[in-house]
């Protein structure tokens, strides 16, 4: 069932990138984050993220979708006497994801965004400081970003982002990760 799942949103993924349209030429940006995640973690994030031709764009907002491929490491405390040797306290994962972005033409000279984006993942372990991720090594991850872009041509990016990695109920294990914390892009053109 869960390699069905898996097929199923590949194959929307692969519509929704289809769908999306000719790609704006530079707007692909780089973007780091550090988050503080389940069980007092820490979360870094690198990714590179594409944004495509607007579905929509008006005098006062933007609307359109994107896409992100990255690179994640969680790092946290684990007291080994308490857990099996199969716990560990780092795990890295590879994230590809697709995404919707609402842009704010508020002001000149920035512009407040939410984005939302949705994609599967592969995590290098199953077990991390203690609790079993359920889905092997194969999650799904959520995240949400509220932010600000700024600068000429609007190059830089703040954003406050939530992640959410689990198995999405695939498995009877989901006690998943989660993680709120800061980044920074800049795009290139």
């Amino acid at each position: 069932m869960a390699g069905n799942i898996v097929r199923g949103l590949a194959g929307g993924f692969l519509a929704l990138a289809l769908a999306a349209g000719p790609a704006e030429a530079g707007e692909t940006a780089l973007r780091a984050g550090l988050s503080r995640g389940t069980k007092a973690s820490t979360s870094f994030d690198l990714y590179l993220q594409h944004s495509f031709e607007p579905w929509q764009e008006r005098a006062a907002y933007q609307f359109g979708p994107y896409a992100n491929l990255g690179y994640t490491l969680w790092s946290g405390d684990l007291d080994k006497a308490d857990h099996p040797e199969t716990a560990t306290d780092q795990i890295w994962g590879l994230v590809a994801a697709l995404g919707l972005r609402f842009d704010w033409k508020a002001w000149e000279a920035a512009r407040p965004y939410l984005a939302f984006n949705v994609g599967p993942s592969y995590i290098s372990g199953s077990d991390f400081l203690g609790r079993e991720m359920g889905g092997g090594h194969y999650l799904f991850n959520l995240r949400a970003s509220l932010g600000l872009r700024f600068g000429e041509e609007y190059r830089h990016n703040l954003g406050l982002d939530a992640s959410h990695f689990s198995n999405a109920y695939t498995k009877s294990s989901n006690y998943g990760y989660n993680a709120v914390g800061l980044s920074y892009g800049y795009g290139f053109r």
